[in-house]
Parts: C-alpha cells; structure tokens; sequence
C-alpha cells in the first residue's frame, strides 16, 4: 500500500511540473 501511494505522489509531482512547463509556455507566448 505504501508502494503504490509513493507512486502515485510521484506521479501527481510530474504531472504538476509537465502542467508548469505548459503553462511557462504559454505565459512566454504571450509576452513574446
């Protein structure tokens, strides 16, 4: 059980950085 929670927090933890990147994309779209 302790396994699969740590997977799942790492996967919440690259999905919120793959969602930042976006986002600093489209922020540097913007301004450019």
């Amino acid at each position: 059980i302790e396994d699969n929670h740590l997977i799942i927090g790492e996967h919440k933890i690259t999905i919120a950085k793959s969602y930042k990147d976006c986002l600093l994309n489209s922020i540097d779209k913007l301004l450019l």
